[in-house]
């Protein structure tokens, strides 16, 4: 099949998507639409703030220009005495109009913080209540596929993302090893929005967990390379998040999370849905093609499983190990190779692929979730003859 010929197979011959595509690519858009959400309105505070500090600047320049006039008018040429630079700076008005401009400008300062702080902790907040609600429907769409009696209202509590993690871990069985590492930025996340959330934000010098609790804030804000902050007032500490790029890496945490749970429904499932999208891909080429799983490992930022590919009739070699590779990678990049004796049907169907590498991302749209930071690649290796 030629390349022309492969493109056209792939372009009219779309399956329906399964519920579980569907769902992680619903996810995908919500968490990039709240990402983009938080930079354009994080862009537009930055371009008020300077905007209003130009209008700040320009309502200074003719009173300071004439108040400058006056005062060299009052200090003459020479060396001017500290006193009689106070005396000037006092008659000249100009003094008076520094400190206005400081008192202006630190004003302003303080308003756009403060803007910028609530809104900063109104989205770590929207943050907390997306990662719930999304792990909420995963867990209700696996126990409907698996038709599974124990329902998450099993595993009722306050902490609701702890709960869906048990479901997915002992019901679903999902490997909570490979989660481990994700879990204690989630734990920071859930800290700092039930702080907001139930006290604003304040930690009372009154309250007999402060110092557990400071405990742990300074130990965010370490780790926040001091986007939090801790203000200390007269009664309590107020947390405030300085910058949106903090409450951004939440984000881009929670795909990577998201992702990594993917590929382990995936292994959960044996590959079924991978194996489908293979089949697809190769099925084009020889439909009497069978691909049987063979082996899977799965680590943080890279993914890995491996098939056996075998054609049926007169094809020589026949049997070949098929390897997808998945990885974390800056900049997308999609490629296929094929390494064995020489077989017209795998070479073409390995330069059909490289050619329009764009089908790979097609096929793999909705499962891989961080997309524009995934390598993938498809490794044909001849292992028979």
């Amino acid at each position: 099949m030629n390349s022309f010929a492969f493109l056209m197979h792939h372009t009219w011959n779309a399956e329906p998507k399964s519920r579980l595509e569907i769902f992680f690519s619903t996810l995908k858009y919500r968490i990039n639409s709240h990402i983009e959400h938080i930079e354009v309105t994080d862009s537009l505070y930055k371009k008020q703030l300077s905007e209003a500090r130009q209008q700040l600047e320009d309502s200074f320049i003719e009173p300071l220009k004439i108040a400058t006039k006056r005062y060299k008018e009052l200090v003459g040429d020479g060396e001017v005495s500290p006193s009689d630079d106070q005396i000037a700076s006092h008659e000249s008005g100009l003094s008076d109009l520094e400190n206005e401009h400081s008192f202006q400008d630190h004003e302003l300062s303080e308003r756009f913080d403060e803007l910028g702080s609530m809104f900063n902790n109104s989205a770590l907040i929207q943050t907390c209540s997306l990662l719930e609600k999304e792990l909420k429907d995963l867990c209700y769409l696996l126990q409907d596929e698996e038709n599974e009696l124990i329902s998450l209202e099993d595993f009722a509590s306050r902490d609701y993302i702890g709960g869906c993690l048990k479901y997915l871990t002992l019901v679903i069985k999902l490997d909570n090893t490979i989660l481990e590492p994700y879990l204690n930025k989630i734990k920071d996340l859930q800290f700092l929005r039930n702080r907001i959330v139930h006290d604003r934000g304040e930690f009372l010098k009154s309250d007999e967990k402060l110092r557990d609790n400071l405990k742990i804030i300074k130990e965010i804000i370490k780790k926040s390379s001091n986007r939090v902050e801790l203000i200390e007032e007269h009664r309590y500490h107020e947390l405030k998040i300085k910058e949106a790029s903090y409450v951004l890496d939440y984000y881009k945490h929670i795909l990577e999370f998201f992702q990594t749970i993917l590929w382990l429904i995936e292994n959960r499932f044996n590959h079924k849905l991978l194996k489908s999208k293979l089949i697809r891909l190769i099925g084009s080429t020889q439909k009497k093609a069978k691909i049987k799983f063979v082996d899977y490992k799965a680590t943080i930022g890279k993914f890995e499983v491996k098939y056996l590919l075998t054609f049926n009739g007169k094809v020589v070699p026949k049997q070949f190990e098929v390897l997808l590779e998945i990885t974390k990678r800056k900049g997308a990049a999609v490629y296929s190779s094929y390494k064995g004796p020489k077989n017209d049907i795998i070479e073409q169907l390995s330069a059909n692929l490289r050619e329009q590498s764009f089908i790979i991302l097609n096929e793999f749209h909705d499962y891989v979730i961080i997309r524009k930071e995934l390598g993938i690649a498809i490794k044909f290796v001849a292992t028979s003859s």
